[in-house]
């Protein structure tokens, strides 16, 4: 009889999951409320099941199990499962997302490799799974809605009114902030109501050498506090008092020893002793010491070890796999995934070894060549491949190259080549092995241009629409140029003209890249989820480079004769570098603008988005070192009247619409924000034919932005003058794809207040064209970042209802707890913030069908959640409201009740 699996539900009672619901979810292990409990554990399962999690196995939930029930009432203290010190954190941050207004949310469980970080994840599992409907991701390949998909099937098994949050555990996936955003639209597409967060995703992730981030963040750590200390050595004594032989429990005993690497020391010693290094098992144990050193958590196929050792296999009367490794039989770990896979007992063990065999002779470089030349010939074992990838490719904060590539470089630099050219070769079709090996040659002291443009152009044709891909050809020229200057001014500016056309090359490819899946020649699907725009800014780099080569002696006045519209004078045409210059005429003459364009890309891409620390750094060089540049040279000959003013406008970075929120954000003077907005005065009211509607927009919004400096500068146009030159615009607009910052500005400015008559302004009809405009705009180049709001609303009439994001973000961070928040982007900390002291409006609204609306009498207005995931189900919310370029957006949502009212 088969036995009942329960989970349970959010009220009282549970669920029972049949094998259908169960077969509906292959990308998941379901962790039932009764796991374990349905039939009686052999004592010699339980004893071996103790003693692999001790060796160094992965723990399984009968581990939990045993412990529990070995820890009841009157049982000494050393039986309980030991928790480290980060449960308690953890924990507690489960139970605070239980109760938060986040239908989807995230904790994060940082863990050095080796340290328990997993077994600790598991752990909250088990202790949670009779409140939650605990599950563990284990097919990582699947694509990211299936698992979405199967993630909320399992929340809405049982029925509405047995609704119940998932505790999701990801461990070390890479594409884990893709699956949050993949859930949170789910839930919306899917029209999933609840009264209860649908999803709470524990993101277990592996730290290799801290990787940039602070020890506070880090929830397990390859060293122990003193309670944890006394936990270990109290099991220590029960272990002896029962009995059990604990000299190979590896996994228990390093972290009962505080992970000293003395104590690994002392066992890896007497196995290595008289170590032959040309026998298979010790080249076999080599490479499982390398994968698991450099990769933590790899393992290898047993099938794949046996056909290494050779014949004869234990099918066929051989001796085991166990007896021929010996006598590193104990320093491995046996265990089935699907199939049966080994790896080392412990990371640490992992990295001794790998000293160890180094000191006999076995280099990491040869082992290398082992793992890539004998392993996975038929290449069935995608994991293996990836892994291979990981090894060569990954790299780590701060570091050029993976941490094995940098090893290896430490010892024989052109070990890696030799090493990398036989990945290419065993993987015809990867190009990211291929891109890895350009990126050595140029990036390290071999500095072989001529063959990493080579290799990289073979990455390009194996796949030519990745932009990633495409971005090393022009990433090396430009490291040519700054690194190893060429002997001649021309061979320097035809070295230019490659970098330039490789860089607009990427531009084109990552132009063409969306958010379909796309496969390379070696079937590998990948997808762009976001716009890849470090072509561009390779192209403002190059620019840079450029700049300083016209600041040359004996090259600026050719350069200034070349751009002259006057007839060139006899003697110049003589100059060797001006016949230099004029070869590259084309290239040198169309730079300027389109430098102008690249930046007038990034005033966009900066200003209305942001994506974690992306800001600060492309900023400074876009603006100060490359387009400030330009704007001044040929400073000799100023412009008059409004080409001139526009000139100056340039200079100052405000010649534009973001440009002028920039100068908000860069919190500008009221004096310079006057003159901006006397200048943007002059340039609208200035008959031209280069005046557009543009122009008129910009002088709005200055009007806007000198109004938060400076509220009570005699220098602001009339309120009432603003918004009768909006309304006007909006009666002559006729076409659908005008610019989106027209119906940002009707929105800022013309949004009701509480004396409003609605009726006679269609605010949803501009909602609606801002977000088309949007769409056709900016849509593509802003995807998956976060769309930065740049007005909010206060208590107030006219200009002084609006509030700058600088005003409210420096509200935020006054009350924030830690600095955390100061050096993160804005998105990352937005939903911990206590906006209560922020002096904006909160807005009544309305939830229905998954959309939101503020509400003003009987009207309603559609606006856009900042976070999706605080949407749960219908009903009244009150929100704070803001503006960004798609539209007005609500943040802080939170549920009410009572009548609809609109603010007062």
């Amino acid at each position: 009889m088969q036995s009942d699996h329960y989970i349970p539900n959010s009220g009282q009672g549970r669920t029972n999951m049949d094998s259908s619901l169960r077969n509906s979810l292959p990308s998941l292990e379901i962790l039932y409320a009764n796991q374990c409990e349905t039939s009686p554990v052999p004592k010699d399962l339980a004893t071996s099941t103790e003693a692999y999690f001790y060796h160094g196995g992965q723990v399984q939930w009968l581990n939990f199990f045993l412990a529990e029930k070995k820890a009841g009432p009157g049982s000494p203290a050393g039986l309980s499962f030991i928790k480290r010190d980060g449960y308690r954190s953890v924990a507690q941050q489960v139970d605070r997302q239980r109760q938060s207004r986040l239908s989807i949310s995230s904790v994060h469980l940082l863990h050095q490799p080796g340290s328990g970080g997993t077994t600790l994840a598991m752990q909250v599992l088990w202790d949670f799974r009779k409140k939650l409907r605990c599950a563990v991701l284990r097919d990582s390949e699947a694509q990211v809605q299936h698992i979405a998909r199967q993630t909320i099937a399992l929340f809405q098994a049982g029925g509405p009114e047995n609704n119940t949050t998932v505790l999701l555990l990801i461990d070390n996936l890479p594409k884990a902030d893709t699956l949050e955003r993949g859930l949170v639209q789910c839930v919306a597409s899917s029209r999933v109501h609840g009264k209860v967060p649908v999803v709470i995703i524990l993101n277990c992730k592996r730290v290799v050498g801290g990787n940039g981030q602070s020890r506070t963040d880090i929830a397990c750590r390859t060293e122990l506090s003193y309670r944890e200390k006394e936990q270990f050595i109290e099991r220590e004594s029960v272990l002896l008092f029962r009995g059990q032989q604990s000299e190979r429990f590896y996994g228990f005993n390093i972290m009962r020893r505080g992970f000293s690497e003395d104590y690994v020391r002392e066992v890896i010693i007497p196995i290595m002793d008289g170590v032959q290094r040309a026998a298979k098992s010790t080249k076999l144990l080599a490479v499982l010491a390398l994968l698991n050193s450099y990769v933590p958590g790899s393992s290898l196929l047993k099938a794949e070890c046996q056909a290494f050792l050779g014949p004869p296999d234990p099918i066929h009367g051989g001796p085991s796999f166990e007896d021929r490794m010996e006598p590193f039989t104990g320093l491995l770990v046996t265990f089935s995934r699907q199939e049966n896979l080994v790896r080392m007992a412990h990371p640490l063990i992992a990295t001794y070894c790998c000293r160890a065999l180094e000191a006999a002779g076995l280099s990491l470089g040869e082992t290398t060549k082992t793992l890539v030349k004998h392993f996975d010939k038929k290449h069935r074992d995608k994991s293996l491949a990836l892994t291979i990838s990981n090894l060569l490719v990954n790299r780590t904060t701060g570091k050029q190259f993976s941490p094995l590539i940098e090893d290896l470089r430490e010892r024989k630099p052109r070990d890696c080549v030799t090493i990398l050219e036989l990945v290419c070769k065993e993987f015809p079709c990867n190009a990211f092995i291929r891109q890895a090996l350009a990126r050595f040659l140029y990036l390290s002291n071999l500095q072989d241009y001529s063959q990493a443009e080579k290799w990289a152009r073979k990455a390009v044709r194996i796949m030519p629409n990745n932009s990633f891909i495409a971005d090393t050809l022009g990433q090396l020229h430009k490291h040519h140029l700054q690194w190893k200057k060429p002997d001649s001014l021309c061979m320097e500016l035809e070295l230019v003209q490659k970098a330039v056309a490789a860089f607009e090359a990427q531009w084109k490819v990552a132009e063409e890249e969306d958010e379909v899946g796309q496969e390379d020649a070696g079937g590998t699907t990948w997808m762009s989820y976001f716009f890849n725009s470090s072509g561009m800014f390779g192209y403002i780099q190059v620019a840079k480079i450029i700049i300083d080569i016209f600041q040359r002696p004996k090259v600026r006045e050719p350069v200034l004769m070349l751009n002259a519209k006057d007839e060139l004078p006899c003697r110049s045409i003589a100059s060797n570098n001006f016949q230099t210059f004029l070869k590259f005429k084309t290239l040198l003459a169309s730079f300027k603008d389109k430098v102008e364009t690249t930046f007038r890309f990034f005033e966009c891409f900066l200003t209305y988005s942001e994506r974690d620390k992306d800001q600060s750094y492309m900023r400074k060089n876009v603006t100060e070192i490359c387009y400030c540049w330009y704007v001044t040279l040929g400073k000799e000959s100023p412009r008059q009247g409004a080409d001139g003013i526009r000139e100056e406008l340039k200079e100052r970075t405000a010649a534009s619409f973001p440009g002028l929120l920039h100068c908000l954000e860069m919190n500008k003077g009221m004096q310079e924000m006057t003159e901006i907005t006397k200048m943007w005065k002059e340039v609208a009211h200035t008959p031209s034919p280069a005046h557009s509607l543009t122009d008129t927009l910009c002088y709005l919004l200055s009007n806007i932005a000198l109004s938060c400096v400076h509220p009570v500068s005699p220098d602001i146009l009339p309120f009432s003058e603003l918004t009768s030159t909006l309304q006007r615009l909006l009666r002559e607009e006729r076409r659908q794809d005008r610019e989106p910052e027209l119906y940002f500005l009707a929105l800022v400015s013309l949004w009701p207040g509480a004396a409003d008559n609605i009726r006679s302004m269609d605010i949803n009809n501009y909602v609606t064209r801002l977000q088309k405009a949007y769409e056709q705009s900016y849509q593509k180049h802003l995807r998956s970042r976060y769309i930065r709001a740049h007005f909010f609303l206060r208590e107030g009439t006219e200009y002084s209802r609006l509030v700058h994001w600088s005003t409210v973000k420096r509200r935020l961070l006054a009350n924030a707890k830690d600095d955390t928040q100061r050096s993160r982007a804005f998105h990352q900390w937005r939903d911990q913030a206590d906006w209560e002291n922020t002096e904006l409006l909160r807005v009544q609204g309305v939830v229905k069908d998954r959309e939101m609306f503020a509400c003003y009498g009987q009207r309603e207005v559609l606006v856009h959640p900042d976070n999706m995931a605080q949407v749960r189900s219908p009903g009244r919310v009150t929100f704070y409201l803001g503006f960004n370029i798609r539209g007005p957006v609500a943040f802080d949502i939170q549920y009410s009740s009572g009548p609809v009212q609109h603010p007062s």
